[in-house]
């Protein structure tokens, strides 16, 4: 069973690691590392521990970039608005934007290279398309979103107009639209991890700090038209899943 979110980090057994194996978790302490039985401690080592070195600088610990694999804690998820009905909104998120044609990007956790890539993607779109608000939601919490914004290559695209960074750490919008939990193969599956390599190898984006947030929520991208109209669906099959906004911005604005 995976630890309750809810359990104090004094709770947690230390988590440092092994000078002579970099890749290698060590867990201090008289209790058993909590959720290797469950998402398995050969994967946080290949995918975590192993990666390019970065300059970026962070408050990150390694008990926070263990921590966001286990498995958070479950929030309502309403079934995903299908094309044709009512956008939900909630008090965090509200759509349409101004009453204009939005786009939705429902990120995974900040640090991820697929939130940054689907995030760059996502600010190209809005510089083309001044007439469509863009919204990225991110579930890591304020601070830690602000600081992986203030990581990412030239910052003047963040600050757009028609752009904007929703942070709902309580996973509420997420949940409206039908983000759950996802399954183990959706996070590491090998089509996915080959991507994850690919997009280090051809674009250089690689793990940045994971502060918060949570590997196993899922992301996906919503297209609602001016009068509140989903047009566009794209929940996230896996973790490397990255819609096209061109599709999206085609079908929100026809309406």
């Amino acid at each position: 069973m995976a630890p309750s979110p809810s359990r104090a980090m004094s709770d947690r057994p230390a988590v440092t690691l092994s000078a002579r194996a970099p890749s290698r978790l060590r867990v201090q302490g008289n209790r058993p590392c909590h959720g290797c039985s469950y998402h398995g401690c050969d994967i946080i080592q290949s995918v975590v521990f192993t990666r390019k070195p970065r300059s970026t600088k962070s408050n990150m610990t390694w008990q926070q970039e263990f921590w966001s694999w286990m498995s958070p804690s479950r929030v309502p998820t309403a079934e995903p608005p299908a094309v044709g009905e009512k956008a939900p909104s909630t008090h965090k998120l509200t759509v349409p934007k101004d009453g204009k044609p939005t786009i939705v990007a429902f990120l995974r956790h900040c640090g991820c290279p697929f939130a940054e890539k689907t995030f760059l993607n996502l600010r190209d779109a809005a510089a083309a398309n001044p007439n469509v608000q863009f919204i990225a939601v991110s579930h890591s919490d304020q601070d830690s979103t602000d600081r992986w914004l203030a990581s990412l290559p030239d910052t003047s695209k963040n600050t757009q107009a028609n752009l904007d960074v929703v942070v709902d750490a309580e996973r509420e919008a997420y949940g409206a639209y039908g983000l759950g939990v996802s399954s183990f193969m959706h996070v590491v599956s090998l089509a996915g991890l080959s991507n994850l390599n690919k997009l280090g190898k051809e674009e250089g984006i690689w793990n940045r700090p994971t502060e918060s947030g949570n590997r196993w929520q899922t992301g996906g991208n919503y297209g609602i038209d001016r009068n509140g109209t989903v047009q566009w669906s794209g929940k996230h099959e896996r973790a490397d899943d990255m819609s096209d906004f061109k599709e999206g911005v085609a079908l929100v604005t026809a309406h």
